[in-house]
């Protein structure tokens, strides 16, 4: 739990290595995707009926499903917007829910001594 919400983070193991942090619960059936979740084909899947969630919370697979189209939005989860500098993951987070209204910067003089 991080700033009163339940939130997992993964890493796209298959592609990038990028960070991703959403929301903890799958909108499926209110699974906690860190608990007994796992990353596969580069995105996290839901433990119980394996609904599989990008890092941009869309949700990229329903196993079970007879559409070949693509999941709809209704079925998608809350993404973080992160940014990953100096060894640690920065998420941003607004209560109102508003974009990121500031970026980060690294700074040349310490990233030049790692």
């Amino acid at each position: 739990m991080l700033l009163g919400r339940d939130m997992v983070a993964f890493r796209d193991g298959n592609n990038s290595g990028k960070a991703s942090v959403l929301h903890a619960f799958c909108p499926h059936m209110g699974a906690h995707l860190g608990e007994g979740g796992k990353v596969v084909d580069g995105a996290l899947q839901c433990p119980f009926h394996l609904w599989s969630f990008n890092g941009q919370g869309a949700c990229t697979q329903i196993p079970y499903s007879r559409s070949t189209n693509a999941p709809p939005k209704s079925t998608s989860t809350k993404a973080y917007e992160t940014r990953e500098m100096l060894g640690m993951v920065f998420i941003w987070f607004d209560a109102e829910d508003r974009e990121p209204q500031w970026e980060l910067e690294e700074h040349k003089d310490v990233q030049a001594s790692l």
